[in-house]
């Protein structure tokens, strides 16, 4: 057997530097596409008419967007116009540059009750030559009868119950913003005025959110304050609240997963000298094809690792639970899949730690890889990832629109011993390739593993290296 040796490349500014990754840059486009998941800050569906559609772009612009699809087309045409329009404005400011831009929108949803539903939306844009990205909050709140969006004011039975519920709203912001009591953000003037003019707010099924933009209330640095009042602390509502449910965070089946686990790290020395190769898949959990994905994993006998984004992981915690019971790695993919080098430090250690939180209180384990959105990092990420950073020595290129038979093809003809496939579990054409590719590269005898198992065999995992392939 050969000298083991896992490849581990320089961590310059944007690492991209395979040649399979430069093709995708070059070719790629638009991709509108059309999934499945529930949109509920629970992570269990209260509002089971909901989907999610992407549209996603890797050049010129890093373009991430995602926003909800209901069962009522007058709420869809709302959202859609809302997206559009965001999404043109976005494209008028552009300059000759664009190469390096980056546009993203992501959304969460709360449930009150069956028919009201309210959405929060998160835009962030950046652009060269700008210091610090562009971020913006909208929300909406609807009633999924009559399609109509619901002001503040209309949550309540009359005025004198909105005015008591802003009279508590202005109590906590008052306590934001005189933390430095000797020179406080806003006059009491201030506070009034901004608490009377707040739009911002969703609802759900125990609580009422208000919402301020960074330097409403706070100094730019501290971003989007969120303020919850309990609606037990809440008077005069005019809608019925449904029963509550209380979060179950309860993870199960704990005992089994940690020693399988240990079973499996005995067993790691067993692949040595076999031909191995990772399959990994990015940007999940899907709500429908992720469990498709599971079966035909299962089914085959296959590990594989997933780079889960926490935001999917807090709306489908069940599925990464399963995945994880089920002997797969899970990984970090960020939280709202932005591009890390366009943020702050502080903005890059809220995307890992939420997503580090979604993905312990899923598995009970806290992640110990990280895969960067489009596979852009910086030494000062790398080190304060608190993870081994996996990047990939084979593009599908599945999240450029192809077909199954193109995707089984990119795979067969570019993998080798010790290859990491980058996949993604939300095409529905990338899970009708994973029977076919499993088969074949079986019948080439290579053994499938997740990342995990392939980086020990061959070496090991360290926190903050950068990782493309484990080549013998």
């Amino acid at each position: 057997m050969g000298t083991k040796r896992v490849i581990r490349k320089p961590r310059w500014g944007m690492i991209i530097g395979l040649t399979s990754l430069c093709v995708a840059l070059i070719i790629s486009g638009i991709v509108l596409y059309r999934t499945i998941s529930t949109g509920n800050i629970l992570g269990k569906s209260y509002y089971n008419d909901l989907e999610t559609e992407r549209i996603s772009e890797n050049s010129p612009q890093n373009i991430h967007i995602e926003y909800p699809r209901t069962g009522n087309e007058t709420v869809n045409a709302f959202i859609k116009n809302f997206i559009d329009t965001k999404y043109s404005d976005f494209k008028k400011t552009l300059n000759a540059d664009i190469e390096n831009a980056e546009f993203n929108i992501s959304y969460e949803s709360s449930v009150f009750n069956e028919d009201i539903v309210s959405f929060y939306f998160s835009t962030y844009a950046i652009q060269p030559g700008m210091a610090h990205g562009d971020r913006g909050i909208d929300t909406f709140t609807f009633d999924m009868k009559s399609g109509k969006c619901v002001t503040l004011n209309e949550l309540f039975v009359d005025q004198k119950y909105h005015e008591k519920f802003l009279k508590q709203l202005q109590e906590k912001v008052t306590d934001i913003v005189s933390e430095d009591s000797d020179n406080p953000y806003l006059s009491t003037d201030e506070v009034i005025r901004v608490v009377k003019d707040t739009k911002h707010f969703t609802i759900s099924h125990n609580s009422l959110f208000a919402y301020f933009e960074p330097y409403q209330i706070a100094p730019g640095y501290k971003a989007t304050q969120i303020i919850s009042i309990s609606l037990s602390d809440v008077q005069g509502l005019k809608l019925e609240q449904i029963e509550k449910v209380a979060q179950n965070i309860t993870v199960q089946n704990f005992a089994e997963s940690q020693f399988y686990k240990e079973q499996h790290r005995r067993f790691v020395k067993s692949y040595e000298g076999k031909k191995l190769i990772a399959l990994t898949f990015d940007d999940g959990p899907h709500q429908t094809l992720t469990p498709q994905l599971l079966d035909i994993l299962k089914q085959k006998d296959t590990e594989a690792t997933f780079f889960v984004l926490g935001s999917q992981v807090k709306k489908n915690p069940e599925i990464v639970r399963r995945a994880y019971a089920e002997g797969h790695a899970i990984g970090s993919h960020t939280y709202s899949h932005y591009n890390l080098v366009n943020l702050t430090p502080e903005e890059v250690a809220s995307e890992f730690e939420r997503t580090n939180e979604q993905i312990l209180l899923a598995t009970g384990e806290s992640p110990i890889m990280m895969r960067p959105p489009y596979g852009s990092f910086n030494d000062e990420i790398a080190q304060n990832a608190n993870a081994a950073i996996i990047l990939w020595s084979v593009d599908t290129q599945d999240w450029n629109g192809l077909d199954a038979k193109t995707i089984v093809d990119n795979v067969v003809s570019d993998s080798k011993d010790g290859s990491i496939v980058l996949m993604h579990d939300i095409h529905k054409a990338s899970i009708e390739a994973v029977p076919v590719i499993i088969d074949a590269l079986h019948e080439e005898g290579y053994t499938l593993v997740s990342v995990e198992t392939l980086l020990e065999v061959r070496g090991g995992l360290e926190n903050g290296e950068a990782y493309y392939a484990a080549y013998e």
